[in-house]
């Protein structure tokens, strides 16, 4: 899928993303090409939708809503991003990621849900206070 002025490539080995006292490090060690989409009022332009989409150099998607505290409502975000966004084939690595400011990660709805997404949207959710960091 081309995004037009919603993408920016680049190869930088540690890619940022942040909004208030959540934040997301990329590291992209082999400076491979990344693709980085501005999905919330770009991409998408109305209802809900997360924040970026990432697409490593290996197709693989991540789909990330920086967020306060409303988990909740990041899920509706990402889910309904996956279904207009995601790439159909089926053996592509995927990932929802939300990085909240305070809130509690270990609930039996949020074990459901990462069931559900695993099993529904074919991504493994990820769900952190304040900074994660990942490798690509």
């Amino acid at each position: 899928m081309i995004f037009g002025e919603c993408e920016v490539s680049t190869e930088k080995s540690i890619i940022v993303l942040k909004e208030n006292k959540s934040q997301l490090v990329i590291r992209n060690s082999h400076n491979e090409k990344v693709r980085q989409v501005k999905v919330d009022g770009c991409a998408i332009k109305d209802g809900q939708r997360c924040d970026f989409l990432i697409i490593g150099s290996n197709n693989s998607e991540y789909f990330v809503e920086l967020k306060g505290c409303d988990v909740e409502h990041a899920i509706k975000q990402l889910e309904r991003t996956i279904n207009i966004l995601g790439s159909k084939i089926k053996s592509i690595k995927r990932y929802s990621i939300i990085i909240s400011s305070r809130c509690p990660l270990l609930t039996p709805k949020i074990q459901k849900l990462k069931l559900h997404f695993r099993k529904n949207l074919m991504s493994e959710l990820i769900i952190k206070n304040h900074v994660l960091e990942i490798a690509i």
